[in-house]
């Protein structure tokens, strides 16, 4: 039978496995296994790479040498991920935000016209419709 300190030490491992697969996931990184597609949250991604960085401070001066090296480094990994998919949804936003201006800049600006012309307009609106199709 296991020794209850290597199933801690299983088991915490199994637990720090786990937040980094999911951690993975949030950030795009990796299909979801149950969907089947590429699913990002950032939010969640951020609240789970923030769970690590606990567990870290948490666990310090209790974990063996690999498991503290293994900790670090797959929380330095996600962070620097976090990093990247934050900034391209800035660049993301910064360019449709880019895109709607230019589209309001593209519109060109109307005259108010006298009633006489909006008259006009009708009658020249209500012809166009009067007109039988042809099939």
């Amino acid at each position: 039978m296991v020794d209850s300190e290597k199933m801690d030490d299983v088991l915490f491992l199994q637990l720090v496995m786990g937040l980094h697969g999911s951690a993975w996931m949030l950030l795009g990184k990796v299909v979801n296994p149950v969907t089947g597609g590429v699913e990002r949250n950032l939010e969640a991604a951020k609240a789970t790479i923030d769970t690590l960085a606990m567990l870290k401070a948490k666990t310090l001066g209790n974990l063996s040498k690999e498991e503290e090296a293994y900790l670090s480094n797959i929380l330095q990994q996600l962070q620097l991920n976090y990093v990247d998919e934050a900034g391209k949804s800035k660049a993301k936003s910064v360019e449709g935000a880019e895109d709607k201006e230019d589209v309001k800049e593209e519109k060109p600006v109307e005259e108010p016209s006298t009633p006489k012309e909006e008259k006009k307009k009708d009658s020249q609106a209500k012809k166009g419709k009067s007109k039988p199709s042809k099939k």
